[in-house]
Formats: structure tokens, sequence, C-alpha cells
């Protein structure tokens, strides 16, 4: 009985998990072919039917096609966009489920089924999935650090290139080489330009950079440029004013960092005065065990001599 119920068990989940990732391919099936009508539509998402090549490489996919489904966008925003890379993690994912899954069916059909066994292997593929997850967030956080670490540079460079004299599609290739290659943004900055350069209108391609980013700082400085180009605005002004605040903000999140120092190190000394404390005071305390233990032997015969006296002659 066990064991048929627990095959049944194994089948109904494995059924459920089925299910749900099938109905995960077809929302991705479905938003890729949305994406792929030329006309506009009023979308949660818009939809450019031009559709411009973000990368000369086949293999990676566009901003699009990051929306086919959240795990797609989760891992998009990450930087891992290749389609590759994001076919292994998504059977990873899957085995997170089927591994636990399989395991206990193949226990359960030997004979040797409990319910510890189980939860045990329902706790390893909860433990591998936010594992996963983890990683995803760490990933994501670091990028963003490294967005906002360079954003404050770049729009000064852009500021000091605008007042030369030159008009921004000629001031952004500049201050791009200027910047390291590597840095997230930079790379971002680089797919707009290409837009930009391909047709798509400025304030289409500020908005499609801050949905590839998804940065708070970032977006309101595109709003203010694709606001100053709607207005006539002088941008150098707008770059400026907003420069000086990232780079205050930069400098708040710092002083914030070095203000948690101390909060921070707490746990640690206490560890070392521990270890401190137990290193001046162990011999004492050993001598004073091995003292106690002495007079205690020596007080032994004297205790046993007073409770059997010696016999009168």
């Amino acid at each position: 009985m066990i064991a048929l119920s627990a095959l049944l068990f194994s089948i109904s989940a494995m059924s459920v998990c089925w299910y749900f990732l099938r109905q995960q391919q077809l929302k991705s099936l479905v938003s890729q072919r949305v994406a792929s009508v030329p006309a506009g539509l009023n979308f949660p998402f818009s939809f450019d039917g031009t559709r411009p090549a973000e990368s000369n490489h086949g293999n990676l996919i566009s901003l699009d096609q990051s929306y086919g489904s959240k795990a797609i966008r989760k891992l998009y925003l990450t930087g891992i966009r290749s389609r590759k890379a994001i076919k292994t993690f998504q059977w990873i994912i899957r085995l997170c489920y089927l591994i636990p899954l399989s395991v206990t069916f193949y226990i359960a059909v030997l004979g040797n089924f409990s319910l510890q066994f189980a939860i045990r292997n329902f706790v390893l593929g909860c433990a591998l999935f936010f594992f996963a997850n983890f990683y995803l967030r760490i990933r994501f956080e670091n990028r963003q650090r490294e967005i906002s670490k360079v954003l404050p540079q770049l729009f000064d460079l852009m500021v000091v290139s605008l007042e030369a004299g030159l008009n921004f599609t000629a001031a952004l290739p500049r201050v791009l080489d200027e910047l390291e290659k590597s840095n997230p943004l930079v790379q971002e900055f680089q797919i707009m330009h290409h837009e930009y350069l391909g047709g798509i209108p400025l304030s289409q391609a500020c908005d499609r950079l801050s949905r590839r980013c998804e940065s708070p700082d970032l977006v309101v400085i595109l709003s203010a440029i694709v606001e100053s180009e709607q207005l006539g605005a002088s941008l150098s002004n707008v770059l400026r004013i907003h420069s000086y605040q990232l780079r205050d903000k930069y400098r708040q999140r710092l002083r914030e960092k070095a203000h948690q120092i101390p909060v921070k190190l707490v746990f640690p000394m206490m560890l070392i005065f521990i270890t401190i404390f137990a290193m001046a005071l162990g011999p004492s305390v050993y001598r004073l065990k091995n003292m106690n233990m002495l007079k205690d032997d020596k007080e032994a015969p004297s205790a046993v001599s007073a409770t059997n006296p010696a016999p009168v002659d």
C-alpha cells in the first residue's frame, strides 16, 4: 500500500509539473507570435514591428522575446541573453522538481519508501530552487551596482561633449569609447546608439534602454532626455543637473555603507573577544582544575582513616 500510494503521488506530482511547464511554453509561444505582428498593439508591452537587431549574433534573444515568460525576463535582466544559457537554466529549474520526484518514485518501487525520506527529498528540491533564484538575485544586484557606478561618469563626459559643440548622436560614441567596454551600461548604450542610427526615434530608443536595464536612476535621466528633446530645452543643462544628483546619491550610498560597518563588525568582534578570553583564561582554569583534583586525592586517605580508626590493643 505504501509503494502504491507513493507511485500515485509521484505520478500526480509529475503530471502537475508537466501541466505548468506546458502552460509556460504556450505563453512563451503566444508572446513570440504577438511580437512578430507588424501593427502597433495596445498591450502591456509596446512591441515594435520593425524590431531592429540588438546584436549581430543570432543566438541572443531580443527585448521583445524576453517577455515570453517570467523566468526568461529575469534571466534577461541579469545579463544572461544567450538562448543556450537560458535553455540550460530552464532545465536546471525543471530538474529541481524532477530529481526529488524521480528519487522518491525509485525508492518507492524498491519498497524502501518512508515519509522521512520523502520530506528530505522535498526539502532538497526546495533548496535547489531557492539557490537558483538566489544566484539570479545576486547577479541582478551586481549588475545594477555596476550600472549605478558608471552612470555619473558617463553623463559627466556627455555634458563635456555637448558643451564642446557636439550633438547627442555624435557625443554618445565618443563617450562610450572612453569607458570600459565590459560594463553592462556601456553595452546597453551601444545597443541604443545602433537602434537610433537604424531609424528608431530617440524616445523609443530610450524606452527600450530603460526596459533592458530597469535601473531607477537611469529611467529618470532618460525621461529627462526625452522631455528636453520634445520641449527643445538644453540637453547639457539637464544632464549636468542629473549627473550631479546621481553623484550625490552615489556618495550617500557610500556613506550609508560606511555607517553600517560598525554594526556588521559586532558579531565578528564578539567571536574574536571570546577566542582571546578563552586563550587567556584557559591555562588558568586547567591549572585550577588539576589543583582541585590533587587536593581531593590528598583529602581522600584522611577521610578514610577518620571513618575507619585503628584498633586499640
